[in-house]
């Protein structure tokens, strides 16, 4: 029992059947001093699907120094109690019953408990509880969407129940638009209305509903998966006329108004050439300016055009 918490007991005197005169109920509550129990508080279960479970606690701030903590569990109204095999600590005492494997069925009463070993005179500090109260699932697996028709599907790593017993919430985010929702569905399976010039991703979490027996746990958010940006795929048609288009618009255009302006004379120029004007400088003085210039000296054809210049 949780005595801890305090406790309501009603005893009443019946004699005979059911429809024979009874006492009224006479009624006590008890409440212990919090100085009987173990000194932790939060005494905390996660069973991870089947397999195995763990518990945490905190240690009061009262609490000897030397105390060592021990957790242990038995079916309601049972004998048979079971010891904790993997503990964690926090480098002096035992914190928390952890990756314990877990063997009772999740839909029947436990009695948990974490006992102080060190003080026999004090009670353990213990919580009675519905295992698939506290289940946590695996995370969806196996996401894909069907680009045609934008349905996402996905999977669950562990089947033990049927699908209906499965919530899910399926979180959408718009990364162009830096847009996030949440949408909660009860099946694997969800249609969604998306921009394909956008980028997204989608990741998924799972629960057990009330149908079978209601967790209060969700599980861990699914890897995402990315949904890039689709490339619209064009007919041959058009891109033959877009090719076509570009071909006539970057080459034929120019060549039609370069004719029609007459701009070829201007628009190809010739290079001059030197060897016209300097006959024999390059082939019979090899470039040489004053071997060629002493050879050939200039004439003026009007002497007129000369006139005596002193060059210092």
């Amino acid at each position: 029992m949780e005595i801890h918490r305090g406790i309501l007991v009603q005893v009443k005197l019946s004699q005979g059947d059911e429809k024979a005169t009874s006492s009224n109920w006479t009624k006590m509550i008890f409440h212990p001093s919090r100085d009987a129990f173990t000194s932790i508080d939060n005494l905390t279960c996660v069973f991870y699907g089947t397999t195995y479970m763990n518990c945490t606690w905190n240690i009061a701030e009262d609490a000897p120094p030397d105390a060592e903590y021990f957790l242990s569990y038995r079916k309601a109204y049972a004998d048979d109690v079971k010891n904790c095999t993997h503990y964690q600590s926090n480098g002096k005492r035992n914190v928390a019953c952890y990756g314990h494997k877990y063997e009772e069925h999740l839909l029947t009463e436990v009695n948990i408990c974490v006992s102080e070993l060190s003080n026999k005179t004090k009670l353990p500090y213990c919580r009675n509880i519905f295992p698939a109260t506290y289940q946590k699932l695996d995370p969806p697996i196996n996401i894909v969407i069907n680009k045609s028709t934008d349905e996402v599907k996905w999977e669950l790593p562990e089947m033990d129940l049927n699908d209906y017993c499965h919530t899910y919430q399926i979180n959408i985010t718009n990364w162009s638009d830096q847009k996030h929702e949440v949408r909660e569905v009860n099946s694997a399976k969800y249609v969604m209305s998306r921009d394909r010039g956008k980028r997204y991703s989608v990741k998924i979490r799972a629960t057990v509903n009330d149908m079978c027996f209601k967790s209060t746990l969700w599980s861990e958010w699914s890897k995402p998966l990315n949904i890039e940006i689709e490339m619209k795929n064009f007919p041959l048609s058009t891109i033959i006329a877009v090719v076509t288009l570009n071909f006539i618009a970057m080459v034929l255009v120019p060549i039609f108004i370069c004719t029609k302006f007459n701009l070829w004379s201007k628009v190809c120029q010739p290079i001059p050439d030197p060897k016209e004007n300097f006959r024999g400088l390059f082939e019979e003085c090899d470039g040489d300016f004053k071997t060629w210039i002493n050879k050939n000296p200039l004439l003026a054809t009007n002497p007129e055009e000369c006139s005596p210049t002193t060059l210092k």
